[in-house]
């Protein structure tokens, strides 16, 4: 389950880099496009995620894990 999850947000995110860089005119749409980015990431953790399992008790940027 979870390859699924990496590979479709490994797949989301490649298509909207793309278009977006190939777009990009200026830092606000360098930030538009990570804040883009981190919701696919936390879309696809959480489909990934058992019902039961507690939500990581880290935020965005954070690059140790728990």
């Amino acid at each position: 389950m979870l390859d699924d999850s990496i590979a479709r947000c490994r797949e989301r995110v490649a298509a909207l880099a793309s278009d977006a860089l190939s777009r990009a005119r200026d830092d606000g749409d360098l930030d538009a496009l990570l804040a883009a980015v981190w919701a696919i990431v936390e879309e696809e953790l959480a489909a990934g995620r058992p019902s039961d399992s507690p939500a990581p008790a880290c935020g965005p940027g954070c690059a140790t894990c728990c």
